[in-house]
């Protein structure tokens, strides 16, 4: 008989993406970007980043 293949195997192995090791989901990274003022001139810029996103850090990251 064949494995039986879960949800977070499919999704890695689909996007090459790596499994959350706090709860077990499937980590999709994300690129967020948030406008901050400058402290100096006063003008808005955009920082970006690049952040790990899984259902257990989903609502500490977009928040």
């Amino acid at each position: 008989m064949a494995k039986k293949q879960t949800f977070a195997d499919k999704v890695k192995k689909e996007r090459g993406g790596s499994i959350c090791p706090v709860c077990g989901g499937a980590t999709q990274p994300v690129k967020l970007v948030r406008p901050e003022q400058d402290a100096t001139s006063g003008a808005w810029k955009f920082r970006t980043r690049m952040v790990v996103v899984c259902k257990c850090n989903q609502k500490s990251v977009y928040d």
